[in-house]
């Protein structure tokens, strides 16, 4: 079940992309919560992680990137590159 948060100010870019890519969500924290498994998504939100500058956004982006479902089987390579966007982008 969905959570139907507002989106967060500065989410909206993100999200009109994620809909373009076949995620529609109200919100991160909505396509988090929604139960679907958005891994074609990921590419996405990896992308957007270093352009944000807001930090409630950016938390965002990383808890989507830290679903439990997504590191299960998720391969050492796609951890490799969420670990080292978190500590390029999200820790400034």
């Amino acid at each position: 079940m969905m959570s139907s948060a507002a989106p967060a100010p500065g989410e909206e870019p993100i999200l009109a992309e994620l809909t373009s890519a076949g995620f529609k969500s109200r919100s991160l924290a909505d396509l988090r919560h929604s139960g679907i498994r958005y891994r074609d998504a990921v590419p996405v939100l990896l992308d957007w992680l270093p352009k944000i500058t807001d930090r409630k956004v950016k938390t965002e982006i990383v808890r989507a990137l830290s679903v439990v479902w997504l590191r299960i089987g998720g391969g050492g390579r796609r951890r490799g590159r969420v670990r080292l966007c978190r500590r390029r982008a999200y820790l400034r």
